[in-house]
């Protein structure tokens, strides 16, 4: 993903902290479904939760299958601005 700005970045990693009750400092860059322990089925659940929160709407379920990692949520989160 190309030219995100930094504060989306930010967002979206302090969406995943919020959704697994981390500092935004333990969001790795590479936060992915894959790749990072706290993103299981229960965490998915939860980054939605927080998601609508701050974007004020539902989640559709499109884009709850295509989110599988911090750039996808970054894209939602541009989407969504």
């Amino acid at each position: 993903m190309t030219n995100v700005t930094t504060e989306v970045q930010v967002a979206a990693k302090s969406i995943l902290a919020t959704a697994f009750g981390l500092a935004i400092e333990e969001i790795p860059d590479s936060a992915s479904i894959d790749t990072f322990d706290p993103w299981d089925s229960l965490g998915h659940v939860q980054i939605i939760v927080a998601l609508e929160k701050v974007i004020g709407r539902q989640v559709e379920t499109e884009e709850i299958l295509q989110l599988a990692d911090l750039e996808d949520l970054q894209c939602l989160l541009d989407r969504a601005a």
